[in-house]
């Protein structure tokens, strides 16, 4: 998994070949989507599919609860992308997958969030998902981008 964004949670051992968490300062969001134009020449490249998820997390205080970047990190593979943009926010894109696996990683996410139990702090989390597929729903990073946000918007909360 490669992660954009700020880690509250303290410095992680990565792997030799993955690259260093990149601060949110402008600049995750940034390569993100550098990295997305990437996978979509990728995957135009090899004729494959993948998902573009935007997240919204409901109910996230001030200060996130301990384990909240650990639970989504948990919820996906290691070669998928992941962005923070704020505490309740996330950008996630998932190479060679189509929509009906993003459903599945979709409710992974879910049901890690509602059944996590935080250390620091009691409530519940819940979270709102829209999913854009390439090529189905866009073929460079503004159209997915937006289709994610729509399907956010239109998408009835779970």
């Amino acid at each position: 998994m490669v992660w954009f964004g700020d880690s509250t949670e303290g410095e992680k051992q990565l792997p030799p070949d993955q690259p260093p968490p990149i601060p949110m300062d402008g600049g995750g969001y940034k390569d993100f989507r550098k990295r997305l134009h990437e996978e979509i020449l990728r995957s135009q490249r090899c004729t494959h599919t993948f998902t573009l998820m935007r997240v919204n997390v409901d109910n996230v205080p001030e200060k996130p609860p301990q384990g909240l970047e650990d639970a989504l990190k948990s919820a996906i593979r290691e070669y998928d992308l992941l962005c923070a943009m704020k505490p309740s926010e996330y950008f996630f894109a998932f190479p060679e997958t189509d929509e009906k696996n993003a459903e599945v990683i979709a409710n992974r996410i879910r049901t890690r969030l509602s059944n996590q139990r935080w250390s620091d702090v009691t409530l519940s989390l819940e979270a709102n998902i829209g999913i854009a597929c390439f090529p189905h729903d866009g073929t460079n990073t503004e159209d997915l981008l937006f289709s994610a946000e729509q399907d956010l918007k239109h998408r009835p909360r779970k």
